[in-house]
């Protein structure tokens, strides 16, 4: 677990998508992880260093309170984090990626220099079917920090991008 937040670490976020994953394959269900992180209110990205210890902690939280409780939620760096969700298709985390966005949008996020004015920017993977799927759990949490690194790179924050939509050979 991480120590500041209590969310699962990168290593326990692993465990818990294999974990998570073998039941979706069982059942032939969707699955979904969708990684997010925030950026400053005037659109520029903010790397993990420039974002404030507290407002991350507080992001872990909106992370945690947004997620249902079959959800698995964990920090992937300082200020990114990940939740990977069972049984949940495209539309599905597109909706969970929207309510997490709103939520931020409407938080008072407090810093150290007062309340931060930040967007929350995500980026994510999902398949129908996780038995067909040719990717395991791990690369699908893998994936979804990719979209997240992509959405990121580009021009508008707060922006939601889906893996597919990465170009080059990053794209299997």
């Amino acid at each position: 677990l991480d120590a500041s937040t209590g969310l699962y670490n990168v290593r326990g976020l692993a465990r818990r998508a294999r974990e998570i994953g073998a039941e979706a394959a069982r059942r032939h269900a969707p699955l979904a992880c969708v990684a997010v992180a925030l950026e400053t209110g005037d659109g520029t990205a903010s790397s993990g260093d420039e974002v404030d210890p507290r407002v991350a902690d507080q992001l872990g939280d909106l992370c945690r309170r947004t997620a249902r409780s079959s959800d698995a939620v964990g920090r992937l760096g300082r200020s990114d984090f990940a939740i990977i969700a069972p049984t949940t298709d495209e539309a599905g985390v597109l909706t969970l990626a929207e309510r997490l966005r709103e939520r931020v949008a409407r938080s008072d996020l407090a810093s150290d220099a007062g309340v931060a004015r930040v967007v929350l920017s995500a980026g994510y993977c999902a398949v129908t079917d996780f038995a067909t799927s040719s990717v395991d759990a791990v690369e699908m949490l893998l994936r979804a920090s990719t979209a997240l690194r992509h959405v990121r790179a580009g021009d508008a924050s707060g922006t939601i991008g889906a893996y597919q939509d990465v170009p080059g050979p990053a794209v299997r």
